[in-house]
């Protein structure tokens, strides 16, 4: 009989339990159809080619690329993993922005006395 220790059990667990991931495009935001033209017209100010359009979370991304003919191998290659670096940055932002949210919305609570004290809304 195979015996898994007690501490590894626990890590498995708590790495089961603690993994939640979100959707990779929230399902209430709405894609606006103005988002292409938009990324084609960035790129060509910047003398590219509109490559892909990277959807992550509420955010659309404009993965531009060298005109037809003059991208190397090397830099087509990169150019997935940049849109995945801005994607990781885009949620990193949007985590933070979260943990500010319940921080702040923490304090209010701690700093609002309970009704009916001295201080608190409608007692004087």
């Amino acid at each position: 009989m195979l015996r898994i220790p007690s501490f590894a059990m626990a890590v498995l667990a708590a790495a089961a339990l603690g993994c939640v991931t979100m959707p990779a495009v929230d399902p209430g935001v709405h894609l606006r159809p103005e988002t292409r033209p938009e990324c084609v017209s960035a790129c060509n100010q910047l003398g590219m080619d509109l490559g892909a359009i990277v959807l992550i979370r509420n955010a659309a991304g404009c993965v531009c690329q060298e005109r037809s003919g003059q991208a190397s191998a090397s830099r087509a290659s990169t150019s997935g993993g940049t849109a995945v670096a801005g994607g990781a940055y885009i949620v990193a932002l949007e985590e933070q922005q979260r943990r500010e949210e319940e921080e702040a919305h923490r304090r209010v609570q701690q700093s609002t006395p309970p009704p009916g004290t001295p201080g608190s809304p409608g007692h004087p």
